[in-house]
Order: C-alpha cells, then sequence, then structure tokens
C-alpha cells in the first residue's frame, strides 16, 4: 500500500514503531513466554519487510498475520520500493534538480548516507526477526534478541560509532532520526537563527 504520508516521515515513524516492538520482544523474552517472543518476531519481520514481501504474513503459525507497520515497509518488497529506497530516491532527485543549491546537495548526501546505514541494519534486522519468529524456546536466542534491539536502536536514531558523543550523517552512524532532520534541512526547515532586521 503506498504510504500516505512523506518518506521520510514514514522512514522515522516506522523505524520509532520498529523500536517499540523490539524493546516488547525483549520484555517477553526474559518473561519465557514463548508464543509472544514469536508474535512480536512476526510484528517486527512484517514492518521491516513490507506487505509485499513473499514471507509477509503469519509467520509464528498462529492463524494471524499481524502487522503494527503500514505495509509499505522499510526495505524493498514486491512493486514497493520501502522507505529506505524512497528516502534515498528523493534526495537524490532532489540533489539533480536544476535549481539545486549547494545546501540541498550536502543535505541531500547526508540523507543518502544516513538511508544506506539504516538499509543495512534493517536487512540484518530482518534476518533475526524470521529466526526468532520460529524459536524453540526463549533461553537460546537470548543474543538473537539482543542484537535485534541494538540493530532497531540503530535503525531509529543511529549510533556514535566514534564516541565523539554526536550522531552524524556518516557511514556507520545516521540513522532514521539523522535522516529525518537532514530532509528538514535540505528543505529549509530546518532549526536556525531567526534573522534580524
Amino acid at each position: 500500500m503506498p504510504p500516505r504520508q512523506g518518506y521520510v516521515a514514514g522512514l522515522q515513524s516506522q523505524a520509532g514503531e520498529l523500536a517499540r516492538h523490539t524493546a516488547l520482544l525483549a520484555r517477553v523474552q526474559s518473561a519465557d513466554d514463548l508464543s509472544a517472543l514469536r508474535r512480536h518476531a512476526e510484528h517486527v519481520y512484517n514492518l521491516l519487510a513490507g506487505s509485499l514481501d513473499q514471507q509477509f504474513g503469519d509467520l509464528d503459525g498462529d492463524g494471524h498475520a499481524r502487522n503494527p507497520g503500514d505495509g509499505f515497509g522499510l526495505l524493498p518488497n514486491g512493486a514497493q520500493v520501502g522507505y529506505i529506497q524512497a528516502c534515498a530516491n528523493a534526495a537524490n532527485d532532489a540533489a539533480n534538480a536544476p535549481d539545486a543549491t549547494d545546501a540541498i546537495n550536502v543535505r541531500a548526501g547526508h540523507l543518502q548516507t544516513s538511508a544506506e546505514n539504516v538499509r543495512g541494519w534493517a536487512s540484518d534486522a530482518r534476518t533475526i526477526a524470521l529466526r526468532l519468529s520460529s524459536a524453540a524456546n526463549t533461553a537460546a536466542v537470548a543474543q538473537d534478541v539482543a542484537q535485534l534491539v541494538q540493530l532497531s536502536n540503530q535503525i531509529a536514531r543511529g549510533v556514535d560509532t566514534n564516541g565523539d558523543g554526536e550522531i552524524a550523517p556518516v557511514a556507520g552512524e545516521g540513522g532514521a532520526l539523522v535522516a529525518y532532520e537532514h530532509a528538514r534541512y535540505m528543505a529549509g526547515l530546518g532549526f536556525s537563527p531567526a534573522a534580524t532586521p
């Protein structure tokens, strides 16, 4: 289903929902609730993969296909490019527009770099979520759950890999929040001091 919001807003929104569901997944894993773990893994997979993905649906086998996302997915699925690629495409289009300024080109690059970071993390998270949706016991998957939580947080917020106290729009750091911020800057909606008359 096509999104009903801007691509970068959709990326940020869906990334937040992803982080929420992986936190729930970690909670039920700690509580040794296998059926809930498998159900939340299904939620995570379906949100990441999108409704046109070949494996989208009732992964935990409870008779219900659940998806807390909007169906567009973060990753490409069927005829849908997903939010990550849609953001990268929009940034590329903005940078190649005849009236693109130097500032737009710089911010478009930042958005594309952050989208590429998110793409890698989301691909890894999708693989783990699929595996967790058919887990046989909660204790054996503790490491997978921890890794999925880490990846979802990186997708939503990014990660400060160099320890400088900032999550920058560079390879390995920027996530959906950074992409959103730089899309706003690119559109002239960034935070800057008001001009004095």
